[in-house]
């Protein structure tokens, strides 16, 4: 998974660098090469590159999004049916207070795996978390409804516990990178390139330096933000565990 942090420094890096170089070379370069006709068509250039990154950012934009409401729903899902699958089962009678307990204990550790930020501890196959949920919808087909009543809720019960066995899945697939390592390049190499060909047609004094490296800042800023969006269990936008936690504060009542 991509860093966001490193990536972040990286553009702000490169691109301040390129805009840096883009003025030394302007020092070189004889003076009909930068005359009006030259600017224009440089310009032009600038325009279609940049045109082509607009693009490429609202790509990836997208697609942190998305990758981040793909785990956000599942986890405000799971708050829900966790809390109607305790009171199905709490109508159900008092045979089911042991499968209550677990359930409980079992979210307790949901909520652990999500915030110790480790993706690997998220697949359902690896995850202690695994066997527990499943032990949770073994457990109420296991269960002897007495009344019409019971086995209607038994069923219910059943179908909802095999629906959050479904939700696993989902969250952890959505918890992967979705945003392709070579658009991130691309998208650096034509930031390089722009800010270059600014620093070609700005003169080389300490306030051209000072906004071409604000400029740099805020370019890295966006990247590391959206990068962090596609990661959606660390940093600093991250899925929110409330509605997890108020399921579990309730279970039991």
């Amino acid at each position: 998974m991509l860093n966001p942090a490193t990536i972040g420094l990286l553009v702000v890096s490169s691109t301040f660098l390129g805009s840096l170089s883009g003025m030394a070379i302007r020092k070189k370069l004889p003076d009909h090469h930068l005359e009006s006709d030259s600017k224009d068509t440089i310009k032009l250039a600038i325009g279609l590159i940049a045109t082509m990154t607009a693009l490429i950012l609202s790509f990836v934009t997208a697609t942190a999004k998305n990758s981040f409401d793909t785990v956000d729903k599942p986890v405000k899902q799971t708050s829900i049916e966790n809390s109607a699958l305790e009171r199905l089962l709490a109508r159900h009678g008092d045979d089911t207070r042991s499968i209550r307990n677990y359930m409980q204990e079992t979210l307790h550790q949901r909520l652990s795996v999500l915030e110790s930020e480790s993706t690997y501890k998220l697949d359902p196959s690896k995850s202690q978390i695994r066997t527990g949920t499943e032990r949770i919808a073994d457990a109420i087909r296991e269960l002897k409804p007495a009344a019409k009543v019971q086995a209607s809720l038994q069923s219910d019960a059943s179908a909802m516990a095999e629906k959050l066995l479904q939700v696993r899945w989902m969250i952890f697939a959505g918890s992967k990178s979705s945003i392709p390592a070579p658009f991130v390049d691309i998208l650096i190499f034509w930031l390089t390139v722009i800010f270059t060909s600014y620093g070609l047609l700005s003169p080389s004094n300490k306030t051209v330096m000072v906004v071409h490296f604000l400029c740099a800042m805020s370019v890295g800023c966006a990247v590391f933000l959206l990068l962090e969006m596609d990661d959606p269990f660390s940093g600093l936008i991250r899925i929110s565990t409330q509605p997890l936690e108020y399921a579990y504060s309730h279970m039991n009542q």
